[in-house]
């Protein structure tokens, strides 16, 4: 597997764009949550943040929770399976 910045664009006939792929979407989730606003959204994050392979990032003004696991389908060759 090859691991590139390709594109459909430059993607040879016949070929298969999830060769090149690195899987990175395969290894985490993440899901949109209220923007803090009182102590307690703060506490609730703070427990969120308790757990393993949690984290909270904010992304243009959106606030989420990101869960750092990987998928039980991806296979050794990031291919789904």
């Amino acid at each position: 597997m090859t691991s590139t910045n390709m594109t459909r664009e430059k993607l040879p006939a016949g070929d298969c764009l999830c060769n090149y792929c690195a899987a990175k979407c395969c290894r985490y989730f993440a899901l949109a949550i209220d923007t803090p606003d009182c102590a307690q959204d703060y506490d609730y994050m703070r427990w969120y943040l308790l757990h393993e392979h949690a984290s909270v990032f904010v992304d243009e003004g959106v606030w989420y929770i990101l869960v750092h696991t990987r998928c039980k389908h991806l296979q050794a060759d990031n291919l789904c399976g």
